[in-house]
This record gives C-alpha cells, sequence and structure tokens, in this order.
C-alpha cells in the first residue's frame, strides 16, 4: 500500500516522507475547507478552515504575536493531507500520529514557524474554539464543556466551503504578509 496521494494541485505527498516542496497554501485551504468539524456530527456543515479562522481570531485578540496568528492558521492543516480523524480515535492509531506530526514540522518548515509543534496558547485557544463552536451549534455542553462569557462576542458562520476556503486564504495572505514585514523574509516560503 502506498503513503503518496495527490492534491487538488496535482502535487504527490508522501506522508511518512514530506517534502517541503509539496506543501501549498492552496491545497491546505482547500482540503481544510471542505473537512466537517465533529467528524461531521454536527448539526450544520462546520469546517476545519472555519475552526481555524476562529482560534486565530482569539489568539488575534488576546495574544496578538505574528508567529502565534501563523501557527493558529496552520495548526490543522495536517488534517487537508490526512482528514480530520475523532481524537479519540486518533490516539490508537500511533503511526497515523507520526506522520501527522512530520507534516506539521513540514508545514512550520514551509512557512519558517521556528518551533516544529503547536505553542502551547494555541492548544489552549483550540480548546477554548471548541467550547465555542458547540456552545453556539447547541451541541451538548455536558460533554464538551460550556463556554466562558468572556467569549459571548466570538461566532461561527457555517461558511459553505469556497466562502470557508477564500476567508480561510485572505487571513492567510494578510498574516504571511504581516508575517514577511517582521522577519524580512522574501516570497513568503521556505524553499
Amino acid at each position: 500500500m502506498t503513503s503518496k496521494l495527490m492534491t487538488v494541485s496535482e502535487k504527490i505527498i508522501d506522508i511518512h516522507h514530506p517534502k517541503v516542496d509539496d506543501i501549498d497554501i492552496e491545497d491546505i485551504a482547500r482540503g481544510l475547507s471542505h473537512l466537517c468539524r465533529y467528524v461531521g456530527q454536527c448539526p450544520k456543515f462546520y469546517s476545519v478552515a472555519e475552526h481555524s479562522l476562529l482560534v486565530y481570531q482569539l489568539v488575534s485578540t488576546y495574544h496578538p504575536d505574528i508567529d502565534l496568528k501563523m501557527w493558529a492558521l496552520l495548526h490543522d492543516a495536517p488534517e487537508a493531507y490526512m482528514g480530520d480523524i475523532a481524537a479519540p480515535i486518533k490516539q490508537l492509531v500511533k503511526e497515523f500520529v507520526v506522520a501527522e506530526n512530520k507534516i506539521m514540522a513540514t508545514i512550520a518548515k514551509k512557512y519558517f514557524l521556528e518551533e516544529r509543534e503547536i505553542p502551547r496558547i494555541v492548544k489552549e485557544y483550540d480548546i477554548v474554539a471548541r467550547h465555542i463552536e458547540t456552545d453556539r451549534m447547541r451541541m451538548s455542553s455536558f460533554f464538551y464543556g460550556t463556554v466562558d462569557k468572556e467569549y459571548k462576542d466570538f461566532k461561527i458562520y457555517n461558511y459553505d466551503p469556497e466562502k470557508a476556503r477564500i476567508v480561510y486564504m485572505n487571513e492567510f495572505y494578510k498574516t504571511l504578509y504581516e508575517y514577511n514585514k517582521k522577519y524580512h523574509i522574501g516570497g513568503g516560503v521556505s524553499e
């Protein structure tokens, strides 16, 4: 069985040996915008791209560091190549987690992120985002937890995949521009 897949941009990615040149933000945006959160077990379609935008909004509001903002947008990027597997199942498949971590490190390298693992603060806002999402979609607070009043103004929009892709790409390119200004990087991607 092969460990390779072809993206919509016709790049071939070996999930066990990903290369920086194989990573493409258009593929990431398309993959995440067509992938439903909660393995589809939510009342309306809610994409991983929109979830990433919510984490980005939270980080931008409370910790507006450019590196953290970029991490917020990219924290679930490996799912564009590997799909979204429910956390309890993911932990049962160790080889999946190893491959996912390799892809995350390659994405981090592509976009000049010094850390190769998702920063703790982004992981914390990932959990906050889950609470906001499940509250707004009226999913079980008993199972998913409740949202603090501090986050009452954050919204979800249940964008269709194309709208989610466009909004994600716009935020990515704005953040990349800001990132390039800070670090004086030409072109914005690692070769």
